[in-house]
């Protein structure tokens, strides 16, 4: 992939991140919708040796800590609940890290 591509992703990524942390300052909970995306777009990042903006780590650490009910609807968002059945994780830190997030689709 394209240097320039790449950095394109970064800067949506973080576009992302930032509006899922205005929406939980707006309505006090953070969504869960668009969880899976920053996780694609980070093991993307990850993948090309690309660094990950310090926004969508600091946001997919506080999804990790959130419980499906106090945000989106669960069937949107990444599987948080059933880690038992998924692959070996792949290593990287941001991978070990953000494990139980992997999109029902991966697992």
């Amino acid at each position: 992939m394209q240097q320039d591509q790449l950095e394109i992703v970064s800067a949506l990524a973080a576009s992302l991140a930032d509006r899922m942390l205005m929406e939980r300052l707006t309505r006090g909970t953070l969504p869960l919708a668009h969880a899976g995306r920053l996780w694609t777009a980070s093991l993307l990042l990850e993948e090309h040796e690309r660094p990950i903006p310090g926004i969508v780590t600091d946001v997919l650490e506080q999804v990790r800590h959130v419980e499906p009910a106090d945000g989106a609807d669960p069937e949107a968002g990444p599987d948080v609940t059933d880690a038992d059945d998924r692959p070996a994780p792949r290593t990287g830190r941001l991978i070990r890290l953000l494990r139980p997030f992997r999109p029902a689709a991966e697992a």
